[in-house]
């Protein structure tokens, strides 16, 4: 009987992956521009790591073509180094941390592309976007690999999900918002961003169902319902410390001088796009000076 032992080599220990929401929106339209044969896309991830967390922040597509049967797979490699060099000249700091594909499972296609992508990034993330839309949801998971051994002979890798997590700036959930709360076409490629006065009312509506959670939640810790939390405690103090002690009509008039100042400043602003635009056309009116010589320029300054 054999005393070899096959050995589960767990790589680097397991690391926080964070999504950006413009890298699915790029892979989702990946998917929608596919080639009529193809089943499901793959592409390169590109972003940081630091401290052990892997922050995904773009993603391009990669051409390549697989056969189901055989799981045979080929990989445009000199258009994943073109497009990565190209992306270096506009972010430098963004490097290869993985790979994304389409579709609902894992099979020996992909422990391919990944040894590919193992050889540009120390602990590539596959990335997995599950475009079926099982119980009307987009299924995205996140997957390293290790290395299955048995003694000096590798026999292949074992993928593990790892937690995920979604991080917006502030100009990607204004463009979120729009895309996903903005009246679009039958494809959705064409989207009319909210009027003003829509994102006021989506912002109030949401300032006050987080402020009606918060009086819920609260009353379920004075009736002991729900055991207190001190950090959510200290959060909330930490919150109502930040609010200026004001009356009603303090506020009323604070707030109706600062509207004043912006209708103000929004008004000074038309007005000196209006000058500008009147001094243009005159320009185009006007005929230009006539040449005088040197002797009239001379008498001038006499």
């Amino acid at each position: 009987m054999s005393n070899e032992v096959i050995y589960l080599n767990p790589g680097p220990s397991a690391k926080t992956v964070k999504v950006h929401p413009f890298v699915l929106i790029n892979i989702i339209d990946h998917y929608i521009r596919r080639n009529e044969n193809q089943t499901r896309v793959i592409g390169t991830l590109l972003g940081t790591i630091t401290e052990g967390t892997i922050e995904i922040k773009n993603s391009f597509p990669v051409p390549h073509t697989e056969t189901e049967d055989t799981y045979s797979v080929a990989v445009d490699i000199d258009f994943h180094n073109t497009l990565f060099a190209l992306n270096q000249r506009v972010h430098p700091k963004e490097v290869i941390v993985g790979w994304y594909s389409t579709g609902s499972s894992i099979n020996m296609a992909s422990v391919y592309i990944h040894d590919f992508y193992a050889k540009e990034a120390a602990t590539p993330v596959h990335l997995l976007i599950d475009v079926t839309l099982s119980n009307n949801t987009l299924g995205v998971y996140t997957f390293i690999a290790n290395q299955l051994s048995m003694g000096d002979k590798l026999l292949g890798s074992h993928f593990s999900r790892i937690k995920h997590e979604l991080k917006t700036h502030d100009a990607e959930r204004v463009g979120a918002e729009a895309i996903i709360h903005g009246k679009g076409e039958a494809r959705g490629n064409t989207v009319t961003p909210q009027s003003e006065l829509q994102n006021v009312a989506s912002m109030m509506k949401r300032l006050v169902d987080t402020l009606d959670d918060l009086i819920h939640y609260c009353d379920k810790v004075i009736d002991g319902k729900v055991e207190p939390d001190n950090a959510v405690g200290h959060l909330l103090l930490e919150t109502m410390s930040q609010i200026p002690a004001l009356t009603k009509e303090s506020f009323e008039q604070v707030f109706h001088t600062a509207t004043q100042d912006v209708l103000l400043v929004s008004y000074l602003g038309s007005l000196m796009r209006s000058q500008t635009a009147i001094a243009e056309k005159l320009a185009l009116v006007m005929p230009p000076p006539l040449p005088i010589t040197a002797e009239q320029a001379l008498a001038q300054r006499l």
